[in-house]
């Protein structure tokens, strides 16, 4: 990303708790209504974080 005002590349990063990824399930097809097991709200790993933030994104459209 570039800052308007100068031009300048401007990289953001998102550090700590900003998204509550442990409130989330990581699951391809999140359905709101359903009840998911402790042990899919755990993992933090890369793969499971991109489902995660999937579903955060998806949640929070216009």
């Amino acid at each position: 990303a570039e800052s308007e005002s100068s031009g300048a590349e401007v990289e953001l990063i998102f550090n700590g708790d900003v998204f509550e990824m442990l409130q989330v399930p990581h699951v391809a097809e999140f359905e709101p209504a359903v009840e998911y097991p402790p042990e899919l709200y755990h993992s933090s790993s890369e793969e499971d974080s991109v489902l995660k933030m999937a579903i955060i994104v998806e949640g929070h459209r216009a």
